[in-house]
């Protein structure tokens, strides 16, 4: 448990922010130079899904995950372990302007040689915080069965780039 307090510690004050704008692209796989310098893609991609599967169909102030733009700040990395830290970005609805705020800050640590998920954490700024330990279906590569539900709608407002990490992983047409 304390673990987990020290790893949000370092979410919110030990990182630097170093935000990228390559989700701004519309292009989902144009990777930050960091993500790109380690040989981390795979894993940076399935950060990013794990995050969406676990969040997606969840409602934040109006909004659900899976139609937030989520954004890379850092990524860290220690022996095998690797620490993907993300921020879930929405647009503000009370303006009239297309801007976009966080909302919420995410993490996920994976061991880079199985890429395979060990703890994923979300800290949304309007919410409760919650985690998900090692053995949690949800830090698996199966779609959860709400977020699934989510996808089927048709709803044109899913979030291209997950919609992109799902269709890679051949879950959906």
């Amino acid at each position: 448990m304390l673990n987990k307090y020290i790893l949000f510690v370092i979410v919110l004050f030990g990182c630097s922010n170093n935000s990228s704008k390559s989700n701004e692209s519309n292009d989902c796989f144009n990777y930050p130079a960091k993500v790109k310098e380690l040989k981390c893609e795979e894993v940076y991609d399935n950060a990013r899904f794990i995050l969406y599967n676990w969040l997606g169909s969840d409602d934040l102030s109006g909004v659900k995950y899976g139609q937030m733009e989520l954004r890379y700040k850092n990524i860290l990395t220690k022996e095998d372990s690797v620490a993907v830290f993300l921020n879930f970005y929405a647009r503000d609805t009370a303006s009239k302007s297309d801007s976009l705020s966080i909302v919420a800050n995410g993490r996920v640590v994976l061991l880079k040689s199985a890429n395979k998920a060990i703890s994923a954490f979300i800290y949304p700024f309007a919410n409760f915080s919650d985690d998900l330990d090692e053995g949690d279906p949800r830090l698996g590569i199966k779609l959860t069965d709400a977020t699934s539900k989510f996808l089927k709608t048709g709803n044109n407002k899913v979030n291209d780039c997950f919609i992109q990490l799902v269709r890679k992983r051949d879950l959906i047409e």
